[in-house]
């Protein structure tokens, strides 16, 4: 179907909305007037009659699939956002409220669907919007994507708070996970400008392939990177005081003093007080 082509009734001619939708200046179109260049079709109605060389030669022109480019982002575009901004929106919302219930309880991600049923049986409407789409959002793998999604957008916030601090530090410690897998756990310290306190915002929790301070640091590195915030404003370094994290040479953060000059070295309290009390 050529959405872009109209039928003029008081004339009997027909055109090619596009030129007109995208340029403020008809005449200034690459599609010029069709009256001026035999065969074209352009702004303003055609005198053509020989309609269907004439709209095949058209469509087919480098010029007309180039404007036909613009007004789907001119046009279209906004049009599919406005359509999206109504119910399918509100559904969407919805769902990945209920997956951040789950996150934020700590409760399995199973348990999604059982979740939604139970909100549809006490009577919510926001998800009849997606029973109607092919796109229901009841797929297993739905809850971790939104997870993911949800993770991003607070990730970014998170960032962008320490992006704003002078200085910054890190806590990072490292341990095993249930199928003895190394693991490393990295929070971000900041300065609030504004107020003159101090914030920590948990970063993430990163695999690693090794127990080894070279893994260790390169992944704060990468951490680091991601966030967006300069080594030379990375100021402090709190650790649970393994081998690998406090190695003269070898250990993560003298790895990292090489890389952030400033950088203050601090064993986690916690942990000193763990193993006096083992010692002890």
């Amino acid at each position: 179907m050529r959405h872009w082509l109209l039928y003029d009734p008081e004339t009997g001619d027909m055109k090619c909305s596009v030129s007109v939708r995208v340029c403020a200046n008809a005449d200034n179109c690459s599609l010029q007037v069709c009256a001026k260049i035999p065969g074209a079709w352009g702004a303003s109605p055609c005198v053509n009659k020989n309609y269907d060389a004439a709209i095949t030669k058209h469509e087919n022109s480098t010029s007309h699939i180039n404007q036909l480019k613009k007004s789907l982002t001119t046009d279209a575009l906004p049009q599919m956002v406005a359509a999206f901004e109504s119910s399918e929106k509100a559904a969407v919302i919805s769902a990945l409220q209920h997956v951040y219930f789950l996150a934020k309880n700590r409760l399995p991600l199973s348990l999604y669907n059982s979740l939604r049923d139970f909100s549809v049986q006490q009577g919510s409407k926001s998800f009849a919007a997606l029973d109607r789409k092919n796109a229901t959002y009841t797929s297993h793998h739905f809850p971790n994507e939104a997870l993911d999604a949800i993770a991003t957008v607070i990730r970014g916030n998170v960032a962008a708070e320490l992006q704003a601090s002078p200085y910054f530090g890190a806590m990072i410690d490292d341990s095993l996970d249930l199928v003895v897998r190394e693991q490393m756990c990295i929070n971000f310290k900041g300065l609030d400008v504004s107020t003159g306190r101090t914030f920590v915002k948990f970063w993430g929790v990163v695999q690693l392939d090794e127990g080894t301070g070279e893994k260790a640091a390169s992944a704060l590195t990468t951490a680091i990177e991601n966030a967006g915030l300069r080594m030379s404003n990375f100021a402090g370094i709190g650790t649970d005081g393994g081998g690998q994290m406090i190695g003269k040479k070898k250990g993560a953060v003298a790895r990292m003093k090489r890389r952030a000059k400033k950088l203050l070295s601090h064993h986690c309290v916690n942990h000193s007080l763990c193993e006096s009390s083992l010692l002890s």
